[in-house]
């Protein structure tokens, strides 16, 4: 029995889904199948955010957790649109402009997918099945609490070792 089925999941299992997940410079997409999304004890935080999932044309689940600002929103099914990229970034003819924001301000990259994001979701309307971008984990981790699965006892991206 593999160490996946040994503990229910906290929510439903997610077939096949999109995952948009925020980082220090911006947001980057997931598309992936058997996606999972609970709370999990991990460093400080006594409910820190993991997202499981199969990427396409692969074998070996991975996981993303955050415990600090997770900012992950998952969409039903696949074909959703990419993240806006460097060209939304530049300003094309233009060699000085101003800015409110420093480079490389991660609330930058937070306000440009949130204009990206209302706008989708205004035209199209897709079904969110999850949205962390609010969330604040609690920093009162009680260190008797063990892990949902041992591989997230050290780092925040891996692979699910399934025996």
């Amino acid at each position: 029995m593999n160490k996946l089925n040994q503990v229910k999941p906290m929510s439903n299992l997610i077939k096949k889904g999109t995952i948009y997940v925020g980082s220090m410079i911006g947001y980057y997409k997931i598309e992936a199948f058997k996606i999972e999304h609970f709370f999990t004890a991990y460093a400080q935080y006594s409910n820190a955010v993991c997202v499981v999932f199969l990427p396409p044309y692969e074998t070996k689940r991975r996981y993303i957790l955050k415990g600090y600002n997770p900012k992950f929103v998952i969409l039903d099914g696949w074909g959703h649109p990419d993240t806006p990229g460097e060209s939304s970034y530049r300003i094309e003819n233009d060699s000085k402009f101003e800015t409110r924001r420093i480079l490389l301000d991660s609330e930058f990259a937070d306000e440009v997918f949130e204009s990206f994001f209302s706008d989708y979701v205004n035209a199209k309307n897709p079904r969110i099945l999850a949205d962390y971008r609010s969330f604040v984990p609690s920093a009162d981790r009680d260190y008797r609490i063990k892990p949902r699965y041992k591989e997230f006892e050290g780092s925040e991206h891996g692979t699910l070792n399934e025996e």
